[in-house]
């Protein structure tokens, strides 16, 4: 959000970060500087995007698509606190930033199997 010129990149209160197409005129620092890579250009309109949660449906007290699609149902929505008091608090997972840097808004739980990384390479037993 940070590396954005003109300020069309924000945080909702709910954790949700969103691009103000008013603002953004495309000019991609933000792509660059966004630790998950997260942002696209759209070329034909000629401004950033990316997901933005289903940030519609969860107006209207509907999941976002990916929640409702996902087949293993491993994927869930809600208020930050509870999701934390749930699942405990977002722990540094490779290769993703660490958590002190980018502050998210998201909680992710490594699967219990899995192994430590070695440079770039993420080992899974389940996998091997």
């Amino acid at each position: 959000m940070k590396s954005c010129p003109n300020k069309a990149i924000y945080k909702t209160d709910e954790g949700i970060v969103l691009i103000d197409e008013s603002k953004c005129m495309g000019c991609q620092y933000c792509e660059w500087a966004c630790p998950y890579g997260a942002l696209t250009l759209d070329k034909d309109k000629g401004i950033m995007t990316k997901c933005t949660l289903c940030y519609d449906y969860l107006a209207e007290g509907r999941e976002p698509a990916c929640v409702a699609a996902c087949p293993m149902r491993v994927l869930e929505v809600g208020d930050l606190d509870e999701l934390e008091r749930k699942y405990g608090k977002h722990d540094n997972i490779f290769p993703l930033p660490p958590v002190h840097h980018t502050n998210p808004s998201i909680i992710i739980k490594k699967h219990p199997s899995a192994g430590k990384s070695k440079g770039w390479k993420i080992i899974n037993k389940e996998e091997v």
